[in-house]
């Protein structure tokens, strides 16, 4: 157990980071197309 919970929530952490990345990305074409 104690080795699968650090893999898991890395997998969890990477997938945030991706998230926020993507979001960071759209809002910058948003504010783009507005301007």
């Amino acid at each position: 157990m104690k080795t699968v919970l650090p893999e898991r929530s890395l997998i969890i952490q990477e997938r945030l980071e991706l998230k926020t990345v993507t979001e960071k990305f759209c809002l910058e074409r948003i504010n783009k197309e507005i301007i």
